[in-house]
């Protein structure tokens, strides 16, 4: 080979004797750094379900702190109807219960992804499967304080009955859907055993 490259070693294979003496950082450092900040990736992820959860809290409080001036302020005037009365807090514990579908997510996905020592208020996640799983128990009862609320304030028979079908066909899909989740995780305990 010609040229000012041919007897250098460049081309032979050997270019790395060329280089200045680098110190070479442990391999595991960099390993432990990637690992440490992938665990914050979930963490930036849940955020906006704790930014919601947190909204929707306050929200939920001002409400009620409106609700009950409001109520207090009817029976000064002599209007002791509790039918709107019940019905306007009932939403209000519907939306509480949205904050906490809302935190549960939140929870449950840091529980999961980011440290299993994450273990906040009773959320105890093992799986995604568990998290959905307590999801939808929040979302059933959702369902049925908002059925309660409008049944409350209902005037119109058929409306409060579409409304019921509609949800009791919701729930019935809910279940059968975490029928489906708990029969998986069976599935999948049993082939651990086996294994």
């Amino acid at each position: 080979m010609r040229g000012p490259l041919a007897g250098s070693g460049y081309l032979a294979g050997d270019w790395r004797r060329h280089l200045p003496e680098i110190e070479e950082l442990p391999s595991n450092i960099a390993t432990r750094t990637g690992e440490r900040m992938a665990k914050f990736v979930p963490v930036v992820a849940t955020l906006p379900a704790f930014l919601a959860a947190a909204a929707v809290a306050l929200f939920t409080l001002g409400l009620a702190c409106q609700r009950a001036y409001e109520a207090g302020r009817d029976l000064l005037q002599g209007d002791l109807s509790t039918t709107t009365l019940k019905s306007e807090f009932l939403g209000l514990v519907s939306l509480t219960l949205t904050s906490v579908v809302f935190y549960l997510i939140a929870v449950g996905m840091v529980e999961l992804f980011v440290s299993p020592r994450f273990k906040v208020l009773g959320a105890h996640v093992k799986s995604l499967n568990d998290l959905e799983m307590k999801v939808l128990n929040v979302i059933i009862v959702v369902l049925a304080t908002t059925f309660l609320e409008r049944f409350i304030a209902a005037k119109d028979g058929d409306e409060i009955m579409k409304l019921g079908a509609a949800m009791a066909i919701a729930v019935a899909a809910i279940i059968a859907f975490q029928l489906l989740l708990r029969a998986q995780d069976k599935d999948k305990a049993e082939k651990g055993d086996s294994d």
